[in-house]
Parts: C-alpha cells; structure tokens; sequence
C-alpha cells in the first residue's frame, strides 16, 4: 500500500512544526502558494534554494521545511491523523472562514488556526477580561459580574485554559452552561488528545461529568508543541485581538497586559475600567475607553447595550 500524497493541511502541520519557522515565513509560505498556484506535492519536491527563490523564506526556515517535507509520508499522515482525532481542524489566513478581527487588531496575525468547537463563535461578540495577574478579590468580583451581564447581552466570553486567573471568565459561563471560547499557548493535540467532549478544565460541582459542550477551543501553535518560549504572550495577543469588548479592574502598569490594552484602546474597541479610579495605570486613556462604577450593575449594562449594536452597525464584528 502506498502512502497518499501530501495534502496542503498535512503540508501546513508539517513546515509550521519545524524550530524557527514563525508567522512571517509560514505566511510567506501559504501566500506564494496561492498566488504561483502551486501543489502542496510540488512544494514537496523543492529544495531549500527553491523555497527561498520562490517564496522569499530565509535560508534556515528552508532547509528546516524542505526536510520536514521529505519526511516519510505515514509520518505526516499519522499527525494528521492525531489532529482529527482529537476533533481539530485547520484554518489559514487563505480561508474565508478566518476571522478578520485578527487581521484587523492583530500584526502579524497567526496565519493557521486550529480548531475545535464551535468556529461560529468566531463571528460573535466576545468579551475578555484584561486583570494582571494578582488581582484582588474585590477586582475579580468586578470583571465577574460584568461577564455575567455580558453574557444576558449576547457576548461570550474568549480565554486561555491553564491558569485561575483565566479560567475565572470562563467559570461564570459555565455556571450559567454558556459557551467559551478558549485559546491555548501549546498545540491542539498536546492539550485535547484522548480527551472526551468534556469541559477544557475540571471545575467540581459546576459541570456534570461527561457533560457535552459547545465551547470553541483555538490554538496557534503548531499542533504537537507542548510548550515553548513567547506562546504564552501570543496567546494573550490573540485573546485580546479576537475581543470586541474587554473589561478590566487590575493592570500593573507597564505590564504585557498594559501594552495589549493600550493597542485594543488605540484600535477603538469598547474597554471599560471596573477598578479604582486611582490604580488605572496613566497611559490608559482614550475616546473608547469607559470607567465605570463596578457596584453600578445599571452603568455596567447600559455599557454593555451600548457596545453591543455600535459594533454590529460599524461591521466591527466580521
């Protein structure tokens, strides 16, 4: 029985695994590919002078993805295998079901998505909460109940996975058996294989085990990365860009989550201060940016009304 020839998910998965390949030589990549309209069979047989005279990709990324090619083709076969198994699936920047908003808020935008879940959630409202880490109760209280009442507006909420302070947002939709929107800093397979349909995480005494979800879980890194240095600052990006609406009620200034609301502010996406007025780092300032009384459910919720259909008459949700 002979291998099948490689296919372009299975070509994606195997130049975006290779050590040094990033954002720019994988989009370079996918980019000349359309536009020379050439075969992901054909890339498998180029060398790595080819790939650099033909798609502009430095000298090592090439022989990095020349040799990923060559590699034996059950191998390749066999990771694609493992993505659909653990339900993932692949989208690029070529794709018109990629989300705009990360190309719009986002340089450079990731240019693969794996996937699973439910994709429509992509093209709806999402609310993230922008807490540094070490927020005080009183500042989790607030963001809390601001993604209660976001979610009776129609927002859902977009977070990592791995950590309380991340999990928190997604705690109040699940108590109220609300989607989620989960994006990791490591490879969909290394995080959801041999899982079941379960919730992400484990939260005793919120969701019944074996309880089916409708949760979308993203990922832009390579699918078998278990974990690598700045995954955790492009997921944080990639929460914040997917965003049209973000809350926050403790930032350390000069802190990574202090630039990425800095940028979401400069971009005029909805943000609202929920924390002392004093303990707003100086820097965060702008028409779109909203502070507003936390013990005020009122203020939050017209807020909330406010945003919602600004964005959908602006197009700012895709």
């Amino acid at each position: 029985m002979t291998a099948p020839d490689l296919d372009f998910e299975m070509l994606v998965m195997a130049a975006h695994s290779v050590r040094g390949v990033g954002s720019a030589t994988l989009a370079s990549l996918l980019r000349g590919m359309a536009i020379q309209r050439v075969s992901p069979a054909d890339v498998s047989c180029l060398t790595a002078g080819d790939l650099r005279a033909r798609f502009g990709i430095p000298h090592r990324e090439a022989s990095g993805i020349a040799a990923a090619l060559r590699a034996p083709r059950l191998d390749l076969v066999a990771m694609s295998e493992r993505l659909h198994r653990a339900g993932g699936s692949v989208v690029t920047l070529l794709d018109a079901a990629y989300p705009a908003r990360l190309t719009r808020w986002m340089s450079p935008s990731p240019p693969v998505l794996y996937l699973r879940g439910d994709a429509a959630l992509l093209n709806s409202p999402l609310i993230a909460v922008a807490n540094s880490n070490g927020a005080s109760a009183s500042a989790v209280r607030a963001t809390d109940a601001a993604v209660s009442q976001a979610l009776d507006a129609g927002f859902t909420p977009v977070t990592g996975h791995n950590r309380p302070e991340y999990q928190q947002a997604a705690l109040v939709a699940r108590r109220r058996g609300a989607p989620v929107c989960y994006v990791l800093d490591r490879g969909l397979v290394t995080v959801l294989e041999n899982r079941d349909d379960t919730a992400l995480f484990h939260a005793a005494r919120i969701w019944p085990s074996g309880s089916r979800t409708n949760d979308l879980v993203l990922s832009t890194c390579p699918p078998l990365l278990s974990g690598a240095v700045g995954t955790n600052r492009l997921r944080d990006a990639t929460v914040m860009a997917l965003a049209t609406a973000i809350v926050a009620a403790h930032v350390r200034p000069g802190g990574r989550m202090a630039s990425l609301l800095e940028q979401a502010i400069r971009s005029g996406r909805p943000v609202a201060w929920l924390g002392e007025a004093a303990s707003k780092p100086a820097n965060l300032s702008g028409p779109s940016l909203t502070p507003l009384d936390a013990e005020d459910a009122s203020a939050v919720s017209d807020w909330l009304a406010r945003t919602l259909p600004g964005q959908m008459a602006t197009g700012s949700l895709p």
